[in-house]
Formats: structure tokens, sequence, C-alpha cells
């Protein structure tokens, strides 16, 4: 219970960011990775995953598998629980977790 309140009390913030940004610019807060990578082709196919905010791309693992593949369009992304690196591109992920990770600029 203690890990996912300060999951909780680290995305709030970030979600209200987002949804102010929604107001301002009308930029949804959650949406396709196509929406923000229109020049890689292979989001045009994913419908498994989506951006969240600005920096975070979810992978949602559905039943109960422990694992998936996970695409990252071009640029830096980092684990959002371990903090490691992670090169873009396919690849296979095993976790207890959501993967989620965090677009560094």
């Amino acid at each position: 219970m203690r890990d996912i309140l300060k999951v909780r009390e680290k995305v709030v913030p970030y979600l209200l960011k987002a949804f102010e940004n929604y107001k301002e610019k009308g930029i949804a807060p959650m949406r396709a990775l196509v929406s923000d990578y229109t020049d890689d082709p292979e989001t045009y196919n994913i419908d498994d995953e989506y951006l969240l905010g600005a920096k975070l791309l979810v992978a949602p693992i559905v039943g109960e598998n422990k694992g998936r593949k996970v695409y990252l369009p071009k640029g830096e992304w980092v684990n959002f629980f371990t903090g490691e690196k992670q090169e873009c591109g396919w690849f296979e992920v095993e976790t207890d977790n959501i993967p989620v990770y965090i677009r560094m600029e």
C-alpha cells in the first residue's frame, strides 16, 4: 500500500498539469503514440500502448501475463519504477508492475 501511495503522490501533480495543458492547448492527456510520433510508422498499428501527459508511455499488461512486447519510439527513455535506461524500439518486458516509461528531454 505504501508503494502505491508513493506512486500516487508522484503522479497526481503530473496529471493535473496534463489536464491543464488539455484545457489550454487541447492536447489530450491520454492519447495514442501516433499522435506524437507521426513520423514513426511503427506507431500506426500500436493500439495497446498510450501516452499519458507529455512524458509518460504506458504499456498495460492484460490478463494473467507478467510480460509483453513494448515499443518505445525514438528518444531517451527511463523505466518509471526502476530508473533504468531503456533503448528505443521493440523489446520484451517481464514485470509485476505496469510497464511505464518516462521520455527524457
